[in-house]
């Protein structure tokens, strides 16, 4: 399987992305995960650089809110636990709290202070919260199933995440919006398998992944109406991250014989525009893109 990174426009009515173009570099570097390493590029292909090189499996990178650290999740220990290093991959240390359990898919707070993310214990997984410092740690929903993929709000107050419920004779995901002191939950969406939400930069849509024959980018606004799909054709879309400018939107996409990550526009009329390519180098298996901001 080949995997590169790609950029689709998103004023489509102005203009379109084609191939060779790239976004403005006012959006940041755009950080992933290859080979069990955290890897960060430009988003004109350029700057390509390894920032954990590890022998462990890192993944689930999330950048500050001012760009200038990553936290991840690794199995550098026994167990796998969250990690933070500064943007350049230099003063990395194992966040407090750690345990003898799986904490994974870290989302970082609008004001830093913050980590929203799921921890397995014993097969069941929850969203939790604590503050940056390992205190104030806080298990805000309890399901019988798996709740995954914590995205806070930008205005701190609310966090996306999906869950597994019952659709029919199956399981599927479906996307729920709680508030940060745990009250206030509610379902955004409901059918086919609905996953991986994430705010926009101004808080007045939501970007998701939603299952049919493939899976697909979708938008929505944060009370579930005004679904829009943005990707489509034979691949399966998944991982959406926003630019900071919330113009475009990466993703991973996979066809058969093929993998590759992917952004595509936000806001789409008509047909999407063709995805133009960023070069990852020889990196194969690039995952789980995170947008830099850029205050």
């Amino acid at each position: 399987m080949t995997r590169a990174l790609l950029l689709a426009g998103v004023l489509v009515l102005a203009s379109s992305v084609t191939a060779g173009a790239a976004p403005e570099a006012r959006n940041g570097k755009i950080a992933f995960v290859s080979g069990g390493d955290i890897w960060a590029v430009n988003p004109d292909g350029t700057g390509l650089v390894n920032l954990s090189q590890s022998a462990a499996r890192d993944s689930y990178p999330a950048w500050s809110p001012q760009g200038t650290r990553i936290v991840f999740s690794s199995n550098r220990t026994r167990s796998r636990n969250l990690w933070i290093m500064n943007a350049d991959g230099t003063g990395l240390r194992r966040l407090p709290r750690g345990g003898r359990y799986v904490d994974s898919a870290p989302s970082i707070s609008p004001d830093g202070r913050r980590i929203a993310f799921a921890r397995r214990i014993r097969g069941n997984q929850e969203i939790y919260v604590m503050n940056l410092d390992g205190t104030g740690l806080r298990r805000l929903t309890r399901h019988a199933g798996i709740d995954f993929d914590p995205a806070w709000s930008p205005a701190g107050t609310e966090i996306a995440f999906w869950r597994t419920v019952r659709h029919g004779s199956a399981q599927a995901r479906q996307i729920f919006v709680i508030g940060a002191d745990g009250s206030g939950l509610r379902r955004l969406t409901w059918g086919p398998d609905a996953a991986e939400p994430a705010w926009s930069p101004d808080g007045k849509r939501i970007a998701c992944v939603r299952a049919g024959k493939h899976a697909h980018i979708w938008v929505m606004r944060p009370d579930g109406t005004g679904q829009q799909r943005l990707t489509s054709g034979p691949s399966d879309d998944d991982s959406p991250t926003w630019s900071p400018d919330g113009s475009e939107i990466a993703f991973t996409s996979r066809t058969e014989g093929t993998s590759s990550l992917d952004v595509v526009a936000a806001r789409v009329k008509g047909k999407p525009p063709h995805p133009a390519i960023v070069a990852t180098g020889n990196r194969s298996d690039a995952l789980t893109p995170a947008w830099q901001p850029v205050p």
